[in-house]
């Protein structure tokens, strides 16, 4: 629905209205539980020896990847409140990925799913620079962005 040209403001105010009904009208369907089995298969295995390290869950949303993660990070309030109420002892912080309120250094891995699809490729580039500014040396960075064969796969029809 948001394609790349949209501005941060119209994404987050699009989340902050969806949240309450994300996950289920998500991932309550074949192909939605189909990509979370996918997702999570990815992340299990590529984060295997990272279970004891720090991992923060860029653009975390309702908290579905949480159980992978030490930390999760997202710009919208609502989204962070139901993320909260699944797993409260997690640190959530509320903040935008390309201005990320900790210190150099601070995590071993991030992975972001299903947040440059949203934006321009200054603000992806922006955000992959924050993102080597709190890894540690030899840290991982974990993203994904839909392909021209991803949409050819689902028939994607974009709307403008």
């Amino acid at each position: 629905m948001y394609q790349s040209n949209n501005n941060d403001e119209i994404v987050k105010l699009y989340y902050e209205e969806i949240a309450g009904d994300y996950d289920s009208s998500r991932f309550n369907n074949s192909y939605g539980r189909y990509i979370d089995t996918q997702e999570r298969e990815i992340l299990s295995q590529w984060l295997a020896n990272y279970k004891d390290k720090t991992v923060l869950d860029l653009a975390c949303g309702s908290g579905r990847f949480l159980n992978f993660a030490t930390d999760g990070l997202d710009v919208s309030g609502n989204m962070l409140q139901i993320a909260n109420n699944k797993y409260p002892d997690k640190n959530l912080i509320l903040a935008s990925a390309d201005n990320i309120p900790v210190e150099p250094n601070s995590y071993d891995v991030v992975f972001c799913l299903h947040l440059f699809r949203h934006l321009s490729k200054e603000k992806i580039q922006s955000i992959v620079n924050e993102c080597h500014r709190i890894l540690r040396p030899n840290g991982i960075l974990i993203f994904d962005i839909p392909s021209a064969l991803r949409r050819k796969l689902i028939s994607y029809k974009p709307e403008s």
